[in-house]
């Protein structure tokens, strides 16, 4: 999904609210035993059942953006699948009942679904052992708000694209662990950087701009990532960051890693810093 393309969602938001990045701890593993690798199927709005704690009056849009209606408030944010994998990030929101910290903890459903699979009436998100967290089918409406546009209480109509299949290059050997501090070699003294995280969160910044999102990087080498909210300052930096973090495959090399793009072609080469 081109997550470059995320917009805000909500209209009207006081400037008092604070736009949180939650880091919604996913444990690292991309991969997942569902029985369904087509992200498309996932693009819908959804009311989500099964899920303690929340109401029958629950929804999520899954299409340009992320959209949540939960028990105490409707929350925005940006997601990314492939093959079997699914990630959510949220970013923002509208509800004074709870925190953003109580509601996408480290235990929450949707902090915990990593995969997903298809049922007889719907789809189903699953955690990384197989285990169903949520339940979405097609039923029903959220309400209309002037805070956010009609056109997120309906069916999505518009096409959201996924990555081609990763395609493995000549020699690929998968990086055990991707967490550290890492700088392009030939940039290594312009402030540029990527740093994975071990709570599955990610940081980088171009030199004058400093962003970050959550990834999922499994056994087999794949990376799958969300991009948060950033600056726009123009900076003379490295690209090291945005390299990294929209590559699909990250190899192992004598003195770093290698990201690569989904075709198999070399994006980066970082080395700790």
């Amino acid at each position: 999904m081109k997550l470059e393309r995320a917009r805000p969602v909500f209209r009207g938001i006081r400037r008092a609210l604070a736009v949180a990045l939650v880091a919604l701890g996913l444990a690292g593993c991309a991969a997942t035993p569902a029985t369904s690798n087509d992200p498309s199927k996932l693009v819908g709005l959804w009311r989500v059942s099964g899920v303690v704690g929340e109401s029958p009056d629950t929804w999520l849009l899954l299409g340009d953006d992320l959209v949540l209606w939960a028990q105490c408030g409707v929350f925005q944010g940006m997601w990314n699948a492939r093959g079997e994998s699914f990630l959510a990030d949220v970013q923002g929101g509208i509800g004074e009942r709870c925190l953003f910290g109580q509601l996408f903890d480290s235990n929450s459903w949707l902090t915990r679904a990593s995969g997903y699979t298809e049922t007889g009436e719907g789809m189903a998100l699953v955690d990384a052992n197989g285990d169903v967290v949520a339940t979405l089918t097609i039923d029903g409406n959220p309400p209309a708000s002037e805070n956010y546009g009609d056109e997120y209480t309906e069916q999505p109509t518009t096409e959201v694209s996924f990555s081609d299949p990763v395609k493995l290059p000549s020699g690929f050997e998968p990086s055990k662990d991707i967490v550290g501090h890492w700088v392009n070699p030939e940039h290594s003294d312009d402030g540029t950087y990527i740093e994975f995280r071990g709570d599955s969160t990610w940081a980088g910044s171009d030199g004058c701009n400093v962003f970050g999102g959550r990834y999922a990087y499994g056994a087999d080498g794949s990376l799958l990532t969300t991009v948060g909210p950033m600056t726009l300052m123009l900076c003379e930096g490295s690209a090291t960051a945005e390299l990294a973090s929209h590559a699909s495959l990250v190899d192992a090399t004598k003195d770093g890693l290698a990201f690569y793009a989904a075709d198999g072609s070399l994006e980066i080469e970082v080395v700790p810093g």
